[in-house]
């Protein structure tokens, strides 16, 4: 069958063999590129882990009271403009005391917790006691923050002032 343009069996499986060998290599490569993924993906937990604090990192993995509250008393969202981090806070009273507080935050890993981490402080106490609350206080609940990330803490708490504004 040489030179007639036909392969023969013995052919077939050699090409059959090659594409099959081609299609391993790019199997290899695939699982490859998800290897250096994943580890990409834990060198920047690592990574995370030297930059933030431990109280940042568990604000920002399991963030408390994020949401809206339901029919709120009142409701406040700044925007950092050099940054573009947002944070809104909605919150209800009982009297004068904040019965319930809840955010949404759309930024850094900062802003995400620092919005938090104040609900945390300001939920049951009342208005007043809120109205104390500074940006030292706020970044010493989360254990410190980076100073590339301290814009975080000012967001939070300009928006905690103009909630407090609005009742």
């Amino acid at each position: 069958m040489r030179g007639t343009g036909h392969v023969g069996v013995q052919g077939r499986g050699q090409r059959a063999q090659a594409l099959n060998q081609g299609g391993r290599r790019r199997v290899q490569q695939f699982v490859g590129s998800a290897v250096d993924l994943r580890r990409e993906f834990f060198r920047a937990r690592v990574y995370n882990r030297a930059v933030y604090s431990p109280e940042v990192l568990d604000h920002f993995q399991n963030p408390r009271n994020a949401g809206d509250v339901e029919n709120p008393d009142a409701s406040a969202q700044l925007e950092n403009p050099a940054c573009g981090d947002v944070l809104k806070l909605t919150l209800k009273l009982e009297g004068q005391r904040i019965a319930d507080i809840r955010f949404r935050a759309k930024g850094c890993v900062s802003a995400i917790a620092c919005g938090s981490a104040l609900t945390e402080l300001v939920k049951g106490i009342t208005v007043e006691e809120a109205r104390q609350i500074s940006r030292e206080g706020l970044v010493q609940k989360v254990g410190g923050l980076p100073e590339a990330s301290v814009h975080a803490s000012h967001l939070a708490v300009e928006t905690l002032t103009a909630l407090l504004q609005k009742l």
